[in-house]
Formats: structure tokens, sequence, C-alpha cells
């Protein structure tokens, strides 16, 4: 009987120690991980339909929520937006 838990004590700290140095349980949770998002990606851009462009994407967003970071302000998606149509409304006046 402890033989059989010696073994199985060598067999996982062996298994451990491989882990550590090759570190294939991280390379296997990474290729699960870029799996998923691509997954995850393909059904929200098939989700868009024919409008992916980026207002498009800022329209969908939560107002509230922060879009941008920059030397300590944000702004949120709703500041976002209304400056786009304001730049969109000067660029097309003139």
């Amino acid at each position: 009987m402890t033989t059989i838990a010696a073994s199985a004590a060598a067999a996982a700290t062996t298994a451990y120690l491989l882990d550590s140095t090759l570190g294939v349980s991280r390379d296997i949770r990474t290729l699960r991980d870029e799996k998923d998002f691509a997954k995850r990606f393909s059904r929200y851009v098939q989700s868009l339909g024919d409008r992916v462009n980026l207002y498009h994407l800022v329209e969908l967003a939560d107002p509230n929520a922060d879009a941008l970071w920059f030397e300590g302000r944000s702004w949120n998606y709703r500041a976002l937006k209304a400056g786009s149509v304001k730049y969109w409304a000067l660029y097309f006046s003139n």
C-alpha cells in the first residue's frame, strides 16, 4: 500500500515539475481562451449584421460607461457620441 502511495506521489511530483518547467497547463489554458474568444467574437460580429463600424459600436455601448481615458480625464460613450456627431456636422457643413 505504501509503494502505491509513494508511486502516486512521485508521479504527481514529476508531473508538477514538468508542468512548471514546460508550462503545458498554461499553454492549454491559452489555447482554450483563444478558442473561446474566437467563438464569442464571431457571434458578436454576426449580431452586428451589415453595420460593422465604429459609430455603430458606440451606439450599442452603455452611454454611461467610460470610453476613453487620457491624461487623467475620461469620457463616457455619450460624450464620445456627441463629440463625433458635432465634428461630423462641422465637417459636412463646409
